[in-house]
């Protein structure tokens, strides 16, 4: 499925991306699921993208402790549009106190390191 995201044009694959956004909270904890939520972070369309990063934003410090999800949460950040990134991070640090705690956390952390990648690639 990855490969059709990336590979087939955006007509060819708007059911399989809008069936796979339909099942975004559970696929983004599935070990494979995720990289197919991934690819449609890489390959999908703007609003495709946009809808997950909704999906990630209405449960991200969840998503973020979670092994195998927190790699999607990471994806996000790097390849989702500046308004899409604008939104995920205000939504991580909305709570400073769940966001310490994320900074902490062993699976958390690797987002906030990303976060500060990011924060370092936009020059803020």
């Amino acid at each position: 499925l990855e490969r059709l995201l990336e590979y087939c044009p955006p007509s060819q694959t708007e059911v399989l991306a809008e069936e796979a956004l339909g099942h975004a909270p559970t696929l983004l904890r599935h070990s494979f699921g995720n990289f197919v939520l991934q690819a449609v972070l890489e390959h999908g369309t703007a609003e495709h993208r946009s809808l997950l990063v909704g999906a990630i934003c209405s449960d991200v410090h969840r998503l973020a402790r979670h092994k195998i999800a927190s790699n999607s949460v990471r994806k996000a950040l790097m390849a989702s549009s500046p308004a899409d990134q604008d939104a995920l991070i205000r939504a991580l640090k909305f709570d400073p106190l769940s966001f310490a705690s994320l900074a902490k956390h062993k699976t958390g952390s690797f987002v906030c390191r990303e976060l500060k990648q990011h924060a370092k690639r936009m020059g803020k």
